[in-house]
């Protein structure tokens, strides 16, 4: 099963779809308005770690957007997602070093 996450910017709506071979179920939801994007340093239970990408909405509410072993890939994401939603990017892929990046034009 693949999951992906679909934006339509223009109307303000995202989809969550899941596939398997050619099937494909979603549906489009309302955008919340997204107070920021998050990269986190996620552990897994093997002692492994995967890096998450989640929108931040409306009292410390959020959802999975991303997830990738490798750190670059999941950063990139999160600041392109940031920099198309026109807000700020909370890269704490370090758990010690938290850093806000600001995306927003000037």
């Amino acid at each position: 099963m693949v999951k992906s996450v679909h934006f339509d910017l223009k109307s303000k709506k995202y989809k969550m779809e899941y596939s398997v071979g050619p099937i494909h179920i979603g549906r489009w939801k309302k955008l919340p308005e997204v107070k920021y994007v998050s990269v986190f340093k996620q552990p897994k239970t093997n002692g492994e770690f995967t890096y998450d990408v989640n929108l931040w909405y409306a009292n410390n509410r959020h959802f999975n957007v991303y997830e990738n072993s490798f750190m670059e890939p999941s950063y990139n994401m999160g600041l392109h997602i940031a920099k198309s939603l026109r807000v700020d990017l909370l890269d704490a892929t370090d758990p010690y070093d938290k850093k806000w990046v600001e995306t927003k034009p000037q």
